[in-house]
């Protein structure tokens, strides 16, 4: 029983052996996959570098360009004092060429007028009137232009060019 019982032993022993020994060339083999972790954080650590540097320049680069920015458009920007007075000075142009305008608005308008004064006497009924007519109308006012308005007896009045007379129509009289 010893001897089965040391051999037992021996075995178990030989296998754990060989069982640390494949746990040993597996941590082994990934760790040489892994390489050495200080080299693993000297590469990252390099990059984290890197990428920091280039976020600052990135970062004073758009600062640059919006202050540059921010300095052009703040040139543009006028003083309040020379907007005004730029403002006044154009204020004055449309106020002179706005006299310069009501000045020949108001001249035409007053020679329209006269002409169409003038229009109007030349052509008025009482120029007509002038040259030998006269116009018929009846009691009411209204004109009797045609002999088929006129009714025989009807009261009417006749103006003149000088006065008008009060007149009874009567027959109609061929010419």
């Amino acid at each position: 029983l010893m001897a089965q019982i040391l051999d037992d032993e021996q075995r178990l022993v030989s296998s754990m052996t060989r069982r640390f020994g494949d746990g040993r060339q597996l941590l082994e083999s990934f760790a040489a996959r892994l390489g050495d972790p200080r080299r693993l954080l000297e590469i990252k650590t390099q990059s984290f570098d890197y990428l920091s540097d280039k976020l600052q320049r990135g970062f004073l680069s758009g600062l640059q360009q919006k202050e540059a920015r921010l300095s052009e458009l703040s040139a543009k920007i006028l003083h309040p004092g020379n907007k005004l007075a730029e403002a006044q000075k154009l204020l004055s142009l449309h106020a002179q060429a706005l006299t310069r305008s009501a000045q020949t608005i108001l001249k035409d308008p007053a020679k329209q007028l006269d002409h169409n004064v003038r229009m109007l006497e030349s052509l008025s009924f009482k120029r007509v009137l002038e040259r030998g007519f006269a116009v018929v109308r009846d009691k009411d006012g209204k004109v009797i232009a045609r002999a088929d308005m006129a009714e025989n007896g009807q009261d009417a009045q006749i103006e003149f060019t000088d006065q008008t007379l009060a007149a009874t129509l009567g027959k109609v009289v061929k010419p």
